[in-house]
């Protein structure tokens, strides 16, 4: 028996999904790892975390499914985007990787946006914001210059996962797309751009699809994972565009919500439509030929979830079945969590608002609500954002259904609410996230199977999820509040955040 390995690299964990040369999944696993915030914005992780994660996950579907290692045929890695990893002549990493929620490059996008504005636009075709790339060379050329100055490569994620396999580095499209420094047009960097970060041109990895053939799973890589040696593995993509290709999206008449650690509402889009709409949304190189994809980005979703369990639910296990409990402790709440409403900004905020500045907030708390009012009520505020974007983005309105993807997709609970907020129909594919993709990836590759049908296959097999006419009400009623609050802490911070100017329309 052949398999096929998906390896997806999160923010708050590590997942590899098993496929066999029929097309199932046999094993599906995940490596919980933290990462650490600072008061100024600061976001990092330590990338040996996801090397230790890997090895871990390896074993457990070894150990756990009984997965031969050795029969692995194919591996695709993905994983979260905008992460940088800065690595040395050497190869070894310089400091810990500065992860997409790092907002301490705010300033240096602001100033960006005013000076350069059209021009990055022009060529990056996409919102630059504070994950982007292009600001945080600069913020690491004013804090760290010896940091910068002994840097020879940079990579992603899923490309540190590529190179510690095979001892090659090499960047996807999809994720230099995403960089600002990436000339969408022509599908290479831009020099003119990396010209303006002020960083040395040798450093940008050279570019490839995503489905191309990275390298071989190295002797050392081998030895230490229980990989077979000689194991080919693709270039890989970024996590969105992996679930993104899970579920088959083309076309622009369906969107897709993510309830990743972070939040996303995407859709796929065609050269001409995406050159033709506002500049507001975050652009990139998508898988299938000629389609490119939106999308709008809350920083915290799961991870608020995550952060409810840590703090409110703090005896439990960390593991996804601390999750389960807590739905089921919470499944009695009414909708509108007896008045406690939620402003998930634990990251500051993207999508609508571009603000790293503002902070999350709870309204209407009393002696009388409990830790399930809490939960409830986070979930509900992550459900509002999306309604938020929704609101603020004409051109989503027009999708003829949402598919929803992502780990939060566990949750009956959190899918219900979702769909009652937004007043939509929800569909859940039985297989929908980046680890999935990958693994899809890694089987075409190897030649296992044919995709379409596959994909075809998994459709059939969705969940629907509509939603209770009478929640939506409430909740249309009591989304005004919510949006009133955010706008109101927005004014607040005036000055401090990334706002429009008069050159650049965010």
């Amino acid at each position: 028996m052949n398999y096929f390995a998906g390896i997806d690299v999160g923010t708050g964990s590590l997942k590899t999904t098993v496929m066999d040369e029929n097309g199932e999944v046999v094993s599906e696993n995940s490596v919980e790892y933290t990462f650490k915030s600072t008061s100024d914005g600061g976001a990092e992780q330590n990338p040996q975390e996801w090397i230790d994660a890997l090895r871990l996950s390896l074993a457990k579907a070894r150990d756990e499914k009984g997965i031969d290692l050795h029969q692995i045929g194919y591996i695709c890695p993905t994983g979260m985007q905008r992460s940088l990893v800065l690595l040395d002549e050497n190869c070894a990493v310089l400091r810990d990787a500065i992860i997409w929620s790092d907002a301490r490059c705010a300033p240096y996008v602001q100033s960006l946006n005013a000076e350069h504005g059209e021009l990055i636009y022009d060529i990056a075709k996409t919102l630059m914001i504070t994950a982007s790339t292009l600001p945080r060379f600069m913020w690491l050329r004013e804090q760290e210059p010896d940091i910068l100055r002994k840097t020879k490569k940079f990579v992603f994620p899923s490309n540190y996962i590529g190179y510690y396999l095979t001892g090659r580095i090499l960047m996807d499209r999809n994720n230099a797309s995403a960089s600002s420094i990436y000339n969408m047009e022509k599908h290479e960097w831009s020099m003119e751009l990396a010209e303006l970060s002020g960083s040395d041109p040798s450093i940008f990895p050279e570019l490839a699809d995503g489905k191309e053939l990275l390298g071989y799973v190295s002797e050392k890589a081998a030895a230490e994972t229980g990989l077979r040696k000689g194991t080919p593995v693709l270039t890989g993509v970024a996590d969105t565009a992996a679930e993104l290709y899970s579920i088959g999206f083309k076309d622009s008449e369906n969107c897709m919500i993510r309830l990743g650690s972070a939040g996303s509402l995407v859709r796929v889009v065609s050269w001409d439509e995406f050159t033709a709409r506002k500049r507001n949304e975050c652009t990139e190189y998508n898988l299938y030929p000629d389609t490119y994809f939106d999308g709008n980005y809350m920083l915290t979703c799961a991870s608020a979830v995550k952060w409810t369990r840590d703090l409110f639910f703090s005896e439990l296990e960390k593991n996804s079945e601390a999750f389960s409990i807590m739905d089921r402790e919470a499944t009695d709440v009414r909708a509108g969590s007896d008045g406690v409403m939620f402003h998930p900004f634990l990251l500051g905020e993207n999508s609508p608002y571009y603000n790293s500045e503002i902070r999350a907030m709870f309204h209407g708390l009393t002696m009388s609500h409990e830790r399930k009012n809490i939960l409830r009520a986070v979930y509900e505020g992550t459900a509002y954002c999306f309604k938020n974007i929704l609101k603020k983005n004409g051109a989503f309105e027009k999708c003829k259904s949402i598919f929803i993807t992502g780990g939060g997709t566990k949750s009956s609970l959190w899918l219900s609410i979702l769909v009652d907020v937004l007043g939509k129909q929800g569909v859940v594919p039985k297989h929908c996230d980046a680890a999935y993709g990958a693994a899809l990836l890694a089987g075409e590759a190897g030649g296992a199977w044919d995709t379409p049908y596959l994909l075809e296959k998994n459709m059939k097999e969705n969940r629907i999820v509509s939603p209770t006419l009478k929640n939506t009400e409430l909740y249309d009623s009591m989304f005004p509040r919510f949006r009133s609050i955010a706008e109101n802490a927005i004014k607040e911070t005036a000055g401090n955040a990334i706002r429009e100017t008069k050159s650049f329309n965010i």
